[in-house]
């Protein structure tokens, strides 16, 4: 059996794999990424220690699942309204700066911590990669009302929190995949083309090999343009499954042969 992975980049045919001892090895085939997807968890909000980062109370966090239709909730006592929701947005200050920008130089674009808190314009939506999703939230407890704009933050720029008092702050975990799948091109070596989706648990077979969605880039997230595949083939897989079916086959005609020789000796003594 050989197990290889392979890290292809977006809209470049990779016909290479990678074993466990870092040897690197041609393929039959090979694979050339179109489109990473994803499906993602609602995002949580939580109240978090701003010295430790744990979220709070420290013996049982709680959260909140903003899906869809979702207005208000309450944690430790603050009542959480969601005042507007953007499932893809950048800062403001950002998609000014990023304006007629080149692609090239636009996928090295990063917001550091003080361009954010210099940034007063909240948040935009946009349809385009490094987006992530912001909230606007307003919590309040008895008199005390604050308001902000929430983000998990994405590769282009960090994360932003609703400061509640000197130790607490509002937050958004990063939002957990519940489903992602890649869509590629595959090429043999004999000149075949076709298109497949690759999705986990849910393998392509070309040949001997079975493709199999590993991994992606992280830090990109829902916008990655890496894709990480695990290959196997087993070459003895099909002269396994004959073997199992021959011995099958063998019981059940043993089974058979026995059934009438008893048959045929119950006549016998009759």
């Amino acid at each position: 059996m050989q197990r290889l992975k392979m890290y292809c980049e977006e809209g470049k045919p990779e016909w290479r794999g990678i074993d466990n001892f870092q040897q690197v090895h041609e393929l039959p085939i090979a694979i050339e990424l179109q489109k990473f997807s994803i499906d993602e968890y609602p995002p949580k909000l939580a109240i978090f220690d701003t010295k430790s980062g744990k979220s709070l109370p420290a013996d049982k966090p709680e959260n909140i699942i903003v899906e869809r239709g979702f207005t208000s909730g309450e944690l430790m006592g603050w009542n959480i309204t969601v005042v507007k929701y953007i499932e893809d947005a950048l800062p403001a200050g950002m998609l000014k700066m990023i304006k007629g920008m080149p692609a090239q130089m636009m996928k090295m674009m990063r917001m550091d911590d003080l361009g954010m808190r210099i940034n007063a314009g909240g948040f935009v939506e946009y349809k385009d990669k490094g987006a992530a999703t912001a909230i606007l939230v307003r919590a309040q407890k008895g008199n005390v009302v604050k308001e902000g704009w929430v983000s998990s933050g994405s590769y282009m720029f960090p994360m932003s929190t609703l400061k509640l008092d000197k130790r607490t702050e509002i937050a958004m975990s990063a939002r957990e995949p519940l489903r992602y799948a890649s869509d590629v091109n595959i090429y043999t070596k004999d000149g075949q083309t076709f298109k497949a989706r690759i999705e986990v648990n849910k393998p392509v077979t070309v040949g001997t090999w079975k493709i199999y969605q590993l991994d992606f880039n992280k830090e990109q997230g829902k916008w990655s343009t890496l894709s990480v595949y695990e290959l196997v083939s087993d070459p003895w897989l099909p002269a396994t499954y004959v073997g199992i079916y021959l011995l099958i086959i063998g019981a059940v005609l043993m089974f058979v042969t026995a059934g009438r020789n008893k048959y045929k000796k119950e006549e016998g003594k009759k």
